[in-house]
């Protein structure tokens, strides 16, 4: 039997082999993709969970007697409720004796942006 004739009677078998190699090829490409997708995961899950810890501690040192319940951040949205301020004849004397602020009135109305103090 020459080599030609032993390649074509086992044709099937190295077509078998080669698609087995092939999977296992994808296989171990997906699990090695898979590895650092987890990876990046956990470490994004740390940082998290570091942060979280973070600001609790944080509030428990400027706030001792403030009950923390846990929260999560979900982003910032646009309240429908709005509070307006007013003043009227604001002053401010320093202790030197300098008087910094005299008949300053004005208003910060909710829901908007505030023209600066002075402005028409």
């Amino acid at each position: 039997q020459t080599w030609a004739e032993y390649w074509w009677a086992n044709l099937s078998l190295y077509l078998l082999l080669g698609v087995v190699l092939a999977l296992l090829t994808a296989m171990l490409v997906l699990e090695l993709k898979w590895r650092k997708w987890q990876n990046r995961l956990a470490k994004a899950t740390d940082k998290y969970a570091q942060a979280q810890s973070f600001s609790a501690d944080l509030l428990k040192h400027f706030v001792p007697n403030f009950e923390f319940q846990r929260y999560q951040f979900r982003g910032i949205q646009r309240k429908n409720r709005s509070i307006d301020i007013a003043f009227q004849d604001l002053a401010l004397e320093l202790p030197g004796g300098a008087r910094v602020l005299k008949g300053v009135s004005g208003a910060f109305h909710g829901g908007g942006p505030s023209p600066p103090p002075g402005a028409p």
